[in-house]
């Protein structure tokens, strides 16, 4: 029941509810991060084969290689981080995809993280070869 009129703004959110983290209709979202020549974009947390998975794209904007580690945090339906995995990516000039997911170290040790229901990007770093 939401009405339309030209010229008229009308915050819908209420209509329409606003979908959570764990919504099974879309895969969230994180803005983008930038450090200095390198953008780490679309990042969004989903579900491979039932494992969670925060995947997206990393830009290389610069002009030489660069190492671009990703920090990756899972977290649980009551906001508890559940745990923090390191990827490390030699980025060449142009865009290339990621994917981060729980090691088999935290599968086989944490198997509570397999339930997460969130997961994103926490910190970026970036180091270029010498």
């Amino acid at each position: 029941d939401v009405r339309v009129e030209a010229g008229r703004v009308q915050n819908i959110d209420s209509a329409l509810g606003v979908l959570s983290l764990t919504s099974p209709l879309h895969a969230p979202t994180q803005p983008d991060i930038v450090r200095a020549c390198i953008a780490v974009r679309n990042i969004a947390f989903q579900r491979a084969n039932s494992n969670p998975v925060v995947s997206g794209s990393i830009e290389n904007k610069c002009r030489r290689d660069a190492y671009v580690s990703l920090d990756v945090s899972f977290f649980g339906a009551n906001g508890d981080m559940l745990n923090d995995e390191l990827a490390e990516k030699l980025v060449g000039h142009g865009t290339t995809e990621f994917r981060v997911g729980l090691s088999s170290f935290t599968l086989r040790f944490k198997p509570d993280t397999v339930s997460a229901q969130a997961g994103r990007v926490t910190d970026v770093q970036v180091r270029f070869q010498p």
